[in-house]
Parts: C-alpha cells; sequence; structure tokens
C-alpha cells in the first residue's frame, strides 16, 4: 500500500479512515448481538468458526472482484500473528459474553481504543502529545469506574476475559497498521478470516453442538455483519495512524 505523503491526500485518507471505522463499529454491534445469542447454546470457539465460516464466502466473492493481489511478498509470519491474535480476541469476548451483560463486557472491551495509543507510541514510532496522555488516563479511570468492585465483578471472569478481548484487539490494530504499508486490504482481510475459522475449527471440534433452524437466521447476521465489519476496519487501520497522529 502506498504511503501518502501530501498534506490533503493524509487529510483524505484520516476522512475515509474515520468513516470506515463508524461503520466498522456498526457492523460489529450488530455481529456481537448475534454472538450474544449464539453464545447461550454454543462454545465460544464454535461460535467463532461460525463467524469465519460464514463471513469467507463473502470476503471471497469480494476479493474476486476486486482482485487478490500479488501473494509473493507478503508477509505471511504477520498476517498468521495477526489471525492468531483474532482468534484470541473473538474467543475471549463471546466468553465475557456468556458471563457477563454485553454493557459490562463493552465497558470493558472499549478500552481497546485506549491501548491501540498505548502500543502505538512504542511500537510504531508515534508520538503522543499531552492531551492524548491524559485522554488515555480518564479512559482508563472511567472503565474502572463503569466496573466498579460492587458491579458484575471487576475482577471477575467475565471482565478478565473482555480485558483479553480488548488487549487482543490493540494488538491486531497495530499488527494491521504494520501490514497496511506493504500488504493490500484482500489479503490482510482474507488471510485474518482463514486463520480465524481453521483455528477455531479445530479447537471447537471436540465439544460441537449442530446447529439448529431457529438459529440460521442469528448466523447469518453473524457472518455478514462479521464480513463487512472486517473488511471496513481493516481499511480504517492501514489507511490512518492508530494513535490518531503521525509525525
Amino acid at each position: 500500500m502506498r504511503t501518502l505523503h501530501s498534506p490533503i491526500a493524509q487529510q483524505n485518507a484520516r476522512t475515509l479512515a474515520v468513516a470506515a471505522m463508524l461503520g466498522a463499529v456498526a457492523a460489529f454491534a450488530l455481529m456481537d448481538w448475534a454472538m450474544k445469542i449464539l453464545a447461550a447454546t454454543h462454545s465460544p470457539m464454535q461460535v467463532v468458526f461460525l463467524r469465519g465460516l460464514t463471513s469467507l464466502p463473502i470476503l471471497l466473492a469480494w476479493a474476486g472482484r476486486s482482485g487478490l493481489g500479488p501473494v509473493r511478498g507478503l508477509r505471511w509470519p504477520l498476517h498468521l500473528l495477526r489471525g492468531l491474535l483474532g482468534l484470541a480476541m473473538l474467543g475471549a469476548f463471546v466468553k465475557s459474553l456468556s458471563l457477563v451483560s454485553m454493557s459490562n463486557a463493552y465497558a470493558v472491551y472499549l478500552g481497546a481504543p485506549l491501548l491501540i495509543a498505548l502500543l502505538s507510541a512504542p511500537l510504531l514510532g508515534e508520538h503522543l502529545r499531552p492531551g492524548q496522555w491524559l485522554a488515555i488516563v480518564v479512559g482508563m479511570a472511567g472503565v474502572l469506574v463503569a466496573l466498579r468492585p460492587s458491579g458484575d465483578g471487576l475482577l471477575g471472569a467475565g471482565g478478565l476475559y473482555a480485558g483479553l478481548a480488548a488487549l487482543s484487539y490493540a494488538a491486531i490494530a497495530v499488527t494491521t497498521r504494520v501490514l497496511g504499508r506493504t500488504d493490500g486490504v484482500a489479503s490482510m482481510t482474507l488471510s485474518f478470516v482463514a486463520v480465524l475459522t481453521v483455528g477455531a475449527g479445530v479447537a471447537s471440534w471436540p465439544d460441537g453442538i449442530a446447529v439448529s433452524s431457529g438459529e440460521i437466521g442469528w448466523i447469518a447476521l453473524l457472518g455478514i455483519a462479521g464480513a463487512v465489519g472486517q473488511l471496513l476496519m481493516t481499511v480504517s487501520f492501514s489507511l490512518a495512524p492508530p494513535a490518531g497522529r503521525e509525525e
């Protein structure tokens, strides 16, 4: 992917990145709703497997129309790492949804942007302004207030799984930014979902439960929303600096 040098090109890229991320958040909210429903009867890894299995055909069709681009020269170790991080992220988040309410899971999980900013400084060499450091501190304090010890359990398993999901998400964002400098959106999106599907399929095989006819609609929503959200999120993180500023 080309590096954007002119101020106008950088501003246009940031605008597109913000619009893509807003769309991704909306799509993932629908996906998480479906995950919450399916997690009541299926293991976290089986839900993740269903997410990947139903998203993959959609993304393959999109890549076939838009072009996958060159495969040689791709940084496959980083693609594999990013897919494994996605497996950890979704598995942990689905597990948290099975233990606590969606609002409490999100109260912890939405600390991910703060973690992204923290990781982008040492790993990407981005510079954080004093105001950004203050926002990170205040934001993390807000997460602690939202899940006070008298609530559903700040230190409970549900909160810890949501925290693991947030940390994995932040690592994915940083890895996406690194890969986005050289590799295309199609290769990043497809490799992510492929690793996710295979890994979750293997992990869920021993205790898999048959899908009922009443769950088909939820699985369809899971796959469509997951594919759209994954594509838009990859576009966003490949275009804009995760911390919101690049020197």
